[in-house]
């Protein structure tokens, strides 16, 4: 019998957290974000992406979710690259595959191309943890110069 994290795996299910609405929802947190449960899912190889829900209610945008996720979980450059473009590839699109496959292919090319021009993780995918709030003007630029 599968459990639910298998499960996920297996049917390559990509799992959205708003950190920022998590912390208003969730008592259980107690305002620590180390103690979400996203931090296991990361740890058990589950596809995560982090996104904004209602950004009016929550008060957040992407640069503020990815900097919650980077600081509360230590992410390295290469798993907040990977997080970042699990959002995209998993994204509901409605173009055809191919389409869908060709911009994807572009996005992972600009992520990598502004992560050589700023010095961001040095090609490796773990061990290396790095603090994103000293980089949230570039990431914001990154965000929104696409």
């Amino acid at each position: 019998m599968f459990t639910t994290c298998s499960s996920a795996q297996t049917m390559r299910i990509c799992i959205e957290v708003c950190l920022s609405s998590n912390l208003q929802t969730m008592p259980e947190l107690e305002g620590d974000l180390s103690r979400h449960p996203a931090r296991k899912m990361i740890e058990e190889g589950l596809a995560v992406t982090f996104c904004t829900d209602n950004v009016l209610v929550s008060h957040t945008n992407m640069v503020r979710e990815l900097t919650l996720a980077a600081e509360a979980f230590e992410l390295s450059p290469g798993q907040m690259r990977n997080i970042t473009i699990n959002g995209f590839k998993r994204a509901f699109m409605a173009k055809k595959y191919r389409a869908k496959r060709d911009y994807n292919r572009k996005i992972i090319s600009y992520y990598k191309k502004v992560e050589r021009e700023f010095g961001i993780g040095g090609g490796e995918d773990h061990d290396h943890s790095y603090s994103y709030r000293a980089t949230e003007d570039k990431q914001y630029r990154m965000m929104t110069s696409f």
